[in-house]
């Protein structure tokens, strides 16, 4: 087996890994919220999805500068890439019942919420076609076309993502102000 290969075979062991370990940890959680009671006062549980969402984003962001910083970085580039995907999935599944456990549907921000949700759909959606794009290169070798379009594509996933990062900073402030 040639080198190329067998650093192939590793990092697709490696992505497979973390997205069951991903799979895992959000069953996990999806039936730990089920099990806490609604939250009325500040609880460890509000902070749930915010914790997981943060992370996302500074690895998006991670990933974008370290692969214009060029190819001495693309071992790192990837990692970040699934970390990010692989967080950005449980954020989104686990985010509605978190803040749906907490509020009983009474929130002061719901239009903010809803419209959190409806770009939380379009960052799930162009993230996991960005990274399919990142893995089909990785596996399948890189051609200019699809260079140009993964490269295009990367300046949206970082600006949808800081304005998903900031939709949800003003939510997580207005539901600490009414709890």
């Amino acid at each position: 087996m040639s080198h190329k290969k067998a650093g192939v075979s590793v990092a697709l062991s490696a992505v497979i890994l973390i997205l069951l370990a991903v799979l895992f940890a959000g069953i996990l959680i999806l039936i730990l919220i089920a099990k806490y009671e609604p939250v009325t006062q500040l609880s460890p549980i509000v902070f749930l999805h915010p914790s997981i969402s943060i992370p996302s984003v500074l690895f998006v962001i991670t990933a974008y500068l370290l692969k214009r910083r060029g190819r001495e970085r693309f071992l790192a580039h990837y990692i970040a890439g699934t970390l990010a995907v692989s967080l950005t999935v449980i954020a989104f599944f686990i985010g509605g019942g978190v803040v749906g456990h907490i509020t009983h549907g009474i929130f002061s921000g719901i239009f903010t919420l809803i419209f959190h949700f409806l770009v939380a759909f379009f960052v799930l959606s162009i993230v996991l076609v960005q990274g399919s794009m990142g893995m089909g290169m990785l596996l399948f070798g890189r051609t200019s076309k699809r260079i140009s379009i993964h490269k295009r594509l990367s300046k949206w996933v970082l600006i949808v993502y800081l304005i998903q990062g900031a939709l949800g900073l003003s939510i997580l402030f207005t539901l600490l102000a009414q709890l």
